[in-house]
């Protein structure tokens, strides 16, 4: 019988040079997926995002047009009910999906988010003082462009809040320039509370009317955070 012919194979260097090929291609992708992994989420939080600013507006509208202010009461509680749960009857705050961010590196911080605790005398008043009131929505003079809620900042110096009894349950409001994303105070009151790169350069914040984006940490400053400009 006459032998079939046999037919070539690859060689060592062909194999070498296509699982080069393979490697290359691989590395090319990888930053690209893990760059849409990070937006998917961060595409999820500002969707928790826009549903706690939907809470704020329905909550002023049950109310005179009131707006939680600072740690008294505490917004996160308050909110219950607008998040179809019961205020004041939660073990734990876990089953609120809108207060997480699927970007945050403890998943046992279950409050992710910080509030506007800020009054200010005027557009002059560079410091401003706390405020644990509720207020009127009007108190806000440029509503659209003022930071009512953003994301919390994950640094150790930071509370863990499971629930109604753990953490420092009223340390989740910004009321001082040390707590602004490009602060780098990490002290225990006046510390960074606001993540400055939760998101890749910033992080999604919520208005005082109800809307919400991403903004990057450098365009935050105190101004953002002020109710009275006159």
């Amino acid at each position: 019988m006459r032998a079939l012919p046999r037919r070539p194979g690859f060689t060592l260097i062909e194999l070498l040079v296509v699982i080069a090929i393979i490697a290359l291609l691989i590395g090319l992708l990888l930053p690209s997926l893990g760059a849409a992994k990070l937006s998917g989420k961060a595409t999820v939080c500002l969707a928790n995002t826009r549903a706690i600013g939907m809470a704020s507006q329905y909550y002023a509208h049950d109310n005179k047009t009131l707006v939680i202010r600072g740690d008294t009461p505490l917004w996160y509680d308050v909110y219950l009910p607008y998040m179809n749960e019961r205020a004041g009857n939660l073990t734990s705050y876990k089953q609120v999906k809108a207060y997480r961010c699927p970007n945050f590196p403890n998943p046992a911080q279950t409050i992710q988010f910080v509030i506007n605790g800020w009054h200010f005398d005027g557009p002059f008043d560079t410091l401003g003082s706390p405020i644990n009131t509720p207020t009127k929505m009007e108190v806000f003079e440029r509503p659209s462009k003022t930071a009512y809620i953003t994301e919390n900042d994950d640094g150790a110096w930071r509370p863990i809040i499971t629930d109604l009894s753990s953490g420092d349950l009223k340390r989740q409001d910004i009321w001082n320039v040390g707590h602004l994303p490009t602060s780098t105070d990490t002290s225990d009151d006046h510390g960074r509370r606001i993540s400055p790169n939760r998101h890749f350069d910033g992080c999604n914040v919520v208005f005082v009317d109800g809307h919400a984006t991403f903004m990057k940490a450098r365009q935050m400053t105190v101004d953002t955070w002020r109710d009275r400009w006159h």
